[in-house]
Order: structure tokens, then sequence, then C-alpha cells
């Protein structure tokens, strides 16, 4: 049985911009302002963000094959930033809006969520509770990308089993 057009839910992709992320996070790029130190054949920006950490950072390399036409589920970390920027490709990433964090029944909602693309060189800080699913390739078969988080057990959910269903049974269908 298929979906039922009210089931579905298109968003389109968007360029990432620091004000479109706003809600969702932040945004690490290189800045528009001089360097903040600078050598013979190097110059340095520092600090071009920072996370707020109880625990150690832990990284990970993610591969990931094309974006799918739709998405049916979501995780989140309600008390945990996650950082993430592509290696090599464009990656698209969906998020939805972090609402809820102390509640343990809370689901993603579909008209909460937007996708950004992420190019090689920018990078992304989720807030924490914001709903995500894994980042995509943009136009290839694959793509390879950097996340970073506490390596510390989530406040609220399941880190073993952490995808949860839209409300609704509903999808995000992604619109070029």
């Amino acid at each position: 049985m298929g979906l039922t057009a009210e089931k579905v839910h298109r968003i389109r992709l968007q360029v990432l911009t620091e004000e479109a992320f706003r809600p969702y996070g932040r945004v690490l790029e290189l800045p528009e302002v001089p360097p903040s130190k600078r050598g013979d054949i190097w110059q340095c920006w520092f600090p071009v963000g920072s996370m707020q950490l109880d625990a150690p950072l832990g990284l990970g390399i993610v591969r990931t094959s094309r974006l799918p036409q739709s998405i049916a589920d979501m995780e989140r970390h309600v008390s945990r930033e996650e950082l993430l920027f592509p290696m090599d490709k464009p990656i698209v990433q969906p998020v939805g809006l972090p609402k809820d964090l102390a509640s343990e029944k809370a689901v993603p909602q579909v008209e909460d969520v937007q996708a950004f693309i992420i190019q090689p060189g920018q990078a992304i800080i989720m807030a924490r509770g914001t709903w995500h699913a894994p980042a995509y390739a943009l136009e290839h078969e694959e793509a390879l990308y950097y996340f970073g988080v506490e390596i510390k057990p989530d406040a609220v959910g399941d880190d073993a089993n952490p995808w949860v269903k839209f409300y609704g049974e509903r999808v995000v269908e992604f619109v070029r």
C-alpha cells in the first residue's frame, strides 16, 4: 500500500546559511574578517565556534549513500551537541526543530524539518535536541563526513536504538 498525499511532506533542499540554520544550531565556515593569527605562509581564524562539553568529544567517520527520495524517522541527542562536516563531497543534512527535550515520548514533526546542503569547507554544530537523519551524499553515489559528539549516554532516549518515526507515520520527501 502506497503513501497518501496527506502522509507526505515535501521540502526543498536549502543552501546552508547561518540565518537559515540558526533554529537548529550553528554554522562554521571561513569568516569574512582578518585572521586572528598569521605567519609568512599561513593564516588562522580562532575561534570560529565552540561546543559546550561535559565529557570527551568522540569523533567518527560516516560513509553515506546518495540522498533518498524520502525519510521516515530521525534521532536526537538532548544532552549533547553534534559537530558534522563533509570530508570530500557536498552532503545534505535533514534536521528538525529541538522541542520537548525532557520528554522520552517526543516524536519528530515533518513540519519542523529542513534539509541543508553542506559543502566541504563548511561545518555545522547541531543544538542539543535537534532531530536529525544521517547526512546523505548530494550528487554522488557516496560521500564521507566526520561527526563529533560527547562520549556519554544521552539524558533522554535510547542510544542503542535512537530512531523515532515521524508523528502520524508521515514521511519527508526531498525536492531539489
